[in-house]
């Protein structure tokens, strides 16, 4: 539990929503990103800053792809 707290401070994209008695709701895209940051920090040893940048550049892509996707679709 402590790592899931610390990544939350580090990784802004995580923000698990609390149930009406105060435990941690995490969204299917909170565990995917959560499973994502272990794999860049254990697998490819990456930083957190190093990790949390490429969470960001991968995010940014999503959204163009998206956005490409819904130019093609009009």
């Amino acid at each position: 539990p402590y790592v899931l707290r610390y990544w939350e401070q580090e990784f802004p994209m995580v923000r698990p929503t609390k149930s009406k008695s105060g435990q941690r709701v995490y969204a299917r895209r909170d565990v995917e990103t959560l499973h994502l940051i272990e794999h860049l920090l254990h697998v490819e040893r990456f930083s957190i800053k190093g990790a949390r940048q490429k969470l960001v550049e991968r995010r940014k892509r999503q959204k163009e792809e998206a956005k490409a996707i819904e130019a093609g679709l009009e």
